[in-house]
């Protein structure tokens, strides 16, 4: 708000406190010599009876105007603090808005570590399962490579329960990828 919006909101005594002391002083003034006109008297005590006169009149109005200005002013602050007390609680409420969605974006960003550390997982799982595969063959590849060169049959049978354990790893580790798939999925859809 502008000065002068504030200015014109204030009460009309309020905006016009100084011209009214005023007013009154020179109304007091005006009526001690409309009363007793004459030419300015010499004398100390004469001006001791006007200074008690002016004294007795404007003061009493000044001590109202005063008490009345501190009453204001007292509302006023008033005012300012219950507007600091609410701004407070706005900004107390905004900060634990703030907690809230920070605590929901670390949950979510720790969320994405352990889906990023499960794939990792998973793709290294994946590929021991193809490099199993891919010695299973060769394995397999070279055992039908000696059966045609006539390789002994102690050798043969040695290859063969090789083969034999790589596909039962193969196997099992596939059906452990299987699980742990299916257990990912699980879990990220919950």
């Amino acid at each position: 708000m502008s000065a002068d919006s504030n200015i014109s909101q204030q009460p009309w005594i309020q905006r016009n406190v100084i011209w009214l002391a005023g007013i009154t002083f020179l109304g007091s003034l005006a009526l001690y010599f409309l009363s007793f006109n004459g030419p300015l008297s010499d004398k100390q005590g004469t001006w001791g009876e006007f200074g008690d006169y002016m004294g007795g009149v404007v003061n009493p109005i000044i001590g109202l105007c005063t008490v009345w200005l501190l009453t204001v002013s007292l509302r006023q602050n008033q005012i300012a603090l219950q507007q600091a007390k609410d701004e407070l609680n706005l900004a107390r409420q905004a900060l634990e808005a703030s907690s809230v969605m920070q605590a929901r974006t670390e949950s979510a960003l720790q969320r994405q570590v352990e889906i990023a550390d499960q794939s990792r997982d998973m793709a290294n799982a994946v590929a021991v399962f193809d490099n199993l595969q891919k010695r299973t063959r060769t394995l397999s590849q070279s055992i039908t490579e000696m059966v045609k060169d006539g390789a002994p049959s102690v050798v043969m049978d040695d290859m063969k329960n090789n083969l034999d354990r790589y596909t039962v790893l193969a196997v099992d580790l596939g059906d452990i990828l299987v699980e742990e798939a299916e257990r990912i999925i699980r879990v990220n859809k919950a």
